[in-house]
């Protein structure tokens, strides 16, 4: 796909429009935070911001303590989902990124993009908060590439949104139980923004009944076709999808790691974790402290 110079135009306003602003204060865009630090005696290397799910709050956090333990350098940074109405609990207020209206989730028909942009300024705002002490444009890339976005299930899909349109390349993000949102117009708005070699992490499990294995072979594929066996693209990815259909949406990254797990529902499991973990060591950056 090739943008010409009026359409890069229209879509690079658009980014700027949808996720570059700065929160609404007056809408309540702007995130509380819970910060973990480093363990004591220990320097701050890297940073970790973890998004998660619906209904979820900070003690929630899957993955958390044992990540935490096997990477001792790491700022560990969770923004707080604030409470609204959700139409799939009958209109009850819980911790959530954005609306949902069903389950299993439909990316096609169910979609809140104003709730889900403004929870990506607010993330954004706390990332940039993280960096505060960082002044120089050179600084604060160096920055940028020691932070690593992580999230479950809606979680996940913000980490993968906040990480693919940041106005920086990120160290990488970590998507558990997720799906690839704004799918239709995603390489356009990421068309400038050079992210081919991100690093991602997707584990998903293959019983998830409420965001289904089978859309997450697709966002695999629409993210890199090569991040999935040649089994997986012929058991789960149907030829009617926009995988298919639409070859403009493919972003064709080349450093997605898609991982599937047998049983698993919409959870993480043991094996999850254990891979987790090994990828993040691999992902941040060891070394260097605080510039």
């Amino acid at each position: 796909m090739i943008l010409h110079p009026i359409e890069l135009e229209y879509w690079q306003k658009r980014r700027e429009k949808w996720f570059w602003r700065r929160p609404d204060k007056t809408r309540g865009e702007e995130l509380e935070v819970v910060v973990r630090d480093q363990q004591e005696g220990r320097e701050h290397e890297a940073t970790v911001i973890y998004l998660t799910g619906l209904g979820q709050g900070p003690d929630d956090a899957l993955l958390l303590d044992v990540a935490s333990k096997a990477n001792p350098t790491v700022r560990w940074v969770i923004p707080v989902a604030p409470k609204t109405p959700i139409f799939v609990s009958n209109g009850t207020l819980r911790p959530a990124w954005y609306d949902i209206r069903r389950f299993p989730y439909d990316p096609a028909a169910d979609r809140d993009h104003d709730r889900l942009f403004a929870s990506v300024r607010g993330v954004n705002e706390d990332e940039e908060a993280d960096d505060a002490d960082f002044g120089t444009e050179e600084e604060k890339d160096w920055a940028s590439k020691r932070i690593v976005v992580t999230g479950f299930s809606q979680g996940g899909v913000l980490a993968l949104l906040v990480a693919l349109t940041h106005e920086r390349m990120l160290a990488g993000a970590l998507v558990l139980s997720g799906y690839l949102p704004v799918r239709e117009d995603l390489s356009r708005l990421v068309y400038d923004l050079n992210r081919r070699e991100l690093p991602i992490f997707w584990g998903h499990g293959m019983a998830d009944v409420d965001v289904t294995y089978s859309d997450a072979v697709l966002s695999a594929a629409l993210l890199s076709p090569t991040s999935l066996t040649r089994s997986t693209r012929t058991h789960h990815l149907s030829p009617t999808s926009l995988f298919y259909t639409d070859p403009s949406t493919r972003l064709n990254l080349t450093n997605t790691q898609f991982r599937s797990y047998t049983g698993l529902a919409h959870a993480s499991c043991e094996r999850e974790v254990t891979d987790v973990v090994r990828w993040l060591r691999g992902a941040l950056p060891s070394g260097g402290g605080r510039r």
